[in-house]
């Protein structure tokens, strides 16, 4: 498997933000089963849809302010950057959530899109997006996350899918091409 482009979901992949789905969910009256996004789009129009995304800035500017980045992050964006191997995201944060978060980490990406500039994951838009920036095959590009959109995001594109696992992702195992545990899992196994 040849990886040319590494992408990374935001949220539980790069950083540890604990955004109150549930609280979200709640107050939005949104059954627990819907997709924040999905159902706001689909449900809302007009002045509802702007309150109901305006709630939903509200809880990801509050989770923000505690990211902490996820255990060898900094390590593996360093190697990548070494070996001028090209670094994304693609987030269903919105882009101003994704700067403002992104400005308290040292990191720099090539690219990054998000809900703002990219159709939501698990639509592929965004990693096409980055294969004709970067002019390289969806099938050298691997994408990281943590959650089925993100496994999903993949397969849909015809990217390279793994899985940085947690406790409460396991059961997505075998849906990933690749599965590890940290970030110097990959680069010894791949990247290296």
């Amino acid at each position: 498997m040849k990886i040319s482009a590494v992408v990374f979901d935001m949220d539980g992949t790069l950083v540890e933000t604990n955004i109150k789905f549930a609280s979200i969910r709640k107050e939005l009256n949104i059954p627990y089963e819907s997709s924040i996004l999905e159902y706001i789009e689909e449900n809302l129009s007009g002045k509802e849809k702007e309150n109901a995304y305006s709630i939903v800035h509200k809880y990801e500017e509050m989770a923000c302010k505690n990211a902490k980045e996820v255990k060898d992050i900094n390590s593996f964006i360093d190697v990548l950057t070494k070996k001028n191997i090209p670094t994304g995201i693609l987030t269903r944060n919105s882009r101003v959530i994704t700067d403002k978060t992104l400005s308290m980490f040292p990191w720099k990406f090539d690219l990054v899109l998000t809900r703002d500039c990219a159709k939501a994951k698990p639509d592929p838009d965004g990693l096409e997006i980055f294969s004709r920036k970067f002019n390289i095959p969806l099938d050298e590009i691997l994408y990281i996350g943590d959650y089925d959109f993100d496994i999903e995001t993949a397969k849909n594109a015809g990217a390279i899918a793994a899985l940085i696992t947690n406790e409460k992702n396991q059961y997505l195992k075998d849906s990933a091409d690749i599965v590890i545990e940290n970030y110097m899992d990959l680069y010894n196994e791949y990247i290296k």
